[in-house]
């Protein structure tokens, strides 16, 4: 659960932004801290920005306040508007059609790139209980990908 002088901190960081506090809202489900900002779709886009960037840094910062000083660190996701919602379920249907492609030829496929660290991570734990598919990312920053494949074809 989120101590309130930390909900407070975060709401005052929100109003900074012009997010009043009515408009936030907390859901910690014990494994990830959700934090959805129920602003106007014609306004979510500044909060958003290009590939989700600055809603992935809003993200960040929001995180290091909720785990600064804890020994355990919480996974934090903070949604605009609904985009996170409607982007995993848009990530979740390339997900479906790209399973479907390595089960049927056998080979390992990327997904598109541009994925945010966020995105690959939802990817990662979408498929980390499946019995016959895994994921894996290669390269590092802008040109990081990630991969599906069949389990039995990745060395250990």
């Amino acid at each position: 659960m989120i101590e309130s002088i930390i909900q407070g901190k975060i709401l005052e960081l929100f109003s900074y932004l012009g997010i009043p506090d009515t408009q936030v809202e907390f859901i910690d489900d014990g494994d990830t801290i959700k934090i959805n900002l129920h602003i106007p779709e014609s306004d979510a886009g500044i909060f958003i920005g290009r590939y989700a960037e600055t809603l992935d840094g809003v993200q960040r910062v929001v995180s290091a306040i909720i785990n600064n000083g804890r020994e355990v660190h919480q996974p934090v996701l903070v949604d605009i508007a609904g985009y996170r919602d409607r982007r995993y379920a848009k990530l979740t249907d390339i997900a479906s059609h790209l399973a479907a492609e390595v089960k049927e030829y056998g080979t390992a496929l990327a997904f598109p790139s541009g994925l945010s660290a966020t995105e690959r991570r939802q990817i990662h734990l979408l498929f980390s209980n499946d019995e016959t598919l895994t994921t894996y990312s290669e390269g590092y920053g802008e040109s990081r990908r990630l991969y599906l494949a069949l389990k039995d074809t990745i060395s250990a």
